[in-house]
């Protein structure tokens, strides 16, 4: 009776996310910038155009086409509909639920795989984030499916099931190559596929069929325009200036991992504040070092999983890179990690692991329902439309400018401009891009380019390496002529 009670629990509790994020999605997007780009090389797609057509001035990355295959399929049949393809992070997500409860069958139990599942539907980070049109969410439900797929692919060989065996492990790769097709940090799941069935199992005809799946990926991914080798060099000028932006970001990455189990601000602010900082980064600097040694301890007993492989290899992957990404660049780890902790603390204190994750979840439900009006568009507000159309009528199709976020700007006026500094070394030599790229308009947004842009602007005048001209302006906006 009480296994049919928590089982229909949980299915309320599907149907209750379904219903939510479905009816609190909105129209309009912020001023992002990456989902522009995805929804523009979608558009290429769909128009047969190149890849890359018109997509900027200075392109920072060109992404794989992976996910702009997925919105091309929605674009192809109904155009740019902002909700319609953001409704793709709730169906995914929902997928992935799925896709979460085994798993957690597979490694826990059946309490723990409803447990879970409901604390991963409840996630306030995807309350909010489902209002982005960007490649995280498909990422992590590929992922997790072929991690998925290849646990159950192995159980079902082990007993002698060859034909579901067959059958999952083509679906496995098949995930993980499309993964690497979405997001190059798929990588990680290639090595640790090859790590666990090279070293723990010591099986090299198992990895072949991932291998040859990441070359058809990366030679698809090349042809488009996109390489791996462009992410790691546009980032740092220098080993030094890497290792130092590593450094700090190492207390910023555990405070991303922790904020999917804690929602207090006022603590990760405190560890980040100055006076703390470098105690924190030592301390978790430690604690990542910790984390290497016991893999290393466990591949050589030959006694890690293949999730604990992925989960090893996808961290080192995301303090490997310098930018700061936010919570979305830890989505795919977020359940694995849980499921070990809840693996090395359940014995004996279930129930108190258990009273926990309902706080957890209590805490969840109650920020999404403090939250519930949440509403980040910028490009659709009134200030945002008006520059697009002054943009749109006064400056002609070859006529280019400088905007903190051209290609989204782009999806507005299907006008080509420049950023004022994608690269790290461009951003305080903007100005000295002006001639090259024949800009003939600067765009000033007052909000997020606040007085720094403005007197940036100020002070190029006076240098005389400046020379522009007030031409239209909003209580947001201000566009500059560049004489």
């Amino acid at each position: 009776m009480k296994n049919k009670l928590y089982a229909t629990a949980v299915f309320i509790i599907f149907g209750l996310f379904l219903f939510i994020n479905i009816l609190t999605l909105n129209d309009g997007h912020n001023w992002g910038d990456d989902f522009a780009q995805y929804i523009h090389h979608s558009i290429n797609l769909v128009e047969h155009k190149p890849y890359t057509s018109d997509i900027s001035l200075d392109h920072w990355l060109i992404y794989p086409p992976g996910f702009p295959l997925l919105l091309s399929s929605i674009i192809y049949w109904v155009g740019i509909n902002l909700k319609l393809l953001k409704s793709l992070n709730v169906v995914l997500w929902a997928l992935s639920a799925l896709v979460v409860y085994g798993i957690t069958l597979d490694s826990l139990d059946l309490i723990w795989a409803r447990m879970l599942t409901v604390w991963f539907l409840t996630f306030p980070f995807f309350f909010f984030f489902k209002q982005d049109v960007l490649s995280d969410i498909p990422f992590m439900f590929f992922v997790l499916l072929s991690l998925w797929a290849l646990i159950k692919s192995e159980g079902y060989q082990q007993r002698g099931s060859n034909g579901p065996g067959r059958v999952l492990l083509l679906l496995s790769i098949v995930c993980a190559s499309y993964s690497l097709l979405i997001r190059w940090a798929g990588i990680s799941l290639l090595l640790a596929v090859v790590v666990y069935f090279l070293v723990v199992k010591r099986d090299w005809k198992k990895p072949l069929g991932f291998i040859l799946g990441s070359g058809v990926s990366w030679v698809i991914a090349w042809q488009c325009g996109s390489l791996f080798s462009g992410y790691l060099c546009k980032t740092t000028d220098s080993m030094q200036e890497w290792f130092w932006a590593n450094y700090y970001n190492v207390t910023y990455n555990f405070e991303m991992i922790l904020g999917f189990f804690v929602t207090d601000d006022k603590l990760f602010s405190k560890m980040t504040m100055p006076i703390s900082l470098g105690l924190f980064n030592t301390a978790f600097g430690l604690l990542l070092l910790c984390i290497i040694g016991l893999f290393a301890y466990r591949l050589y007993q030959r006694k890690i999983s293949l999730i604990g492989c992925f989960t090893f290899f996808y961290l080192m992957q995301a303090f490997c890179w310098p930018v700061r990404g936010g919570s979305r660049y830890m989505l795919p780890i977020i359940i694995p990690i849980a499921i070990y902790g809840v693996k090395k603390v359940k014995i004996g204190f279930q129930k108190v692991v258990l009273f926990i994750f309902l706080i957890l979840i209590a805490q969840n439900i109650f920020v999404i329902g403090s939250n519930f009006k949440f509403n980040d568009d910028d490009i659709y507000q009134k200030e945002s439309l008006e520059m697009a159309q002054w943009v749109t009528i006064h400056l002609k199709s070859d006529e280019r400018y400088m905007f903190a976020k051209p290609r989204a700007l782009w999806l507005l006026t299907h006008r080509v401009g420049a950023s004022y500094g994608m690269y790290h070394r461009d951003k305080d030599l903007w100005y000295k891009r002006i001639k090259p790229l024949h800009i003939g308009y600067l765009i000033c947004d007052k909000h997020f380019d606040s007085i720094g842009r403005l007197n940036d602007f100020r002070i190029r005048v006076d240098e005389g390496v400046l020379n522009i001209t007030v031409v239209w302006e909003n209580s947001r906006y201000k566009i500059f002529k560049v004489s």
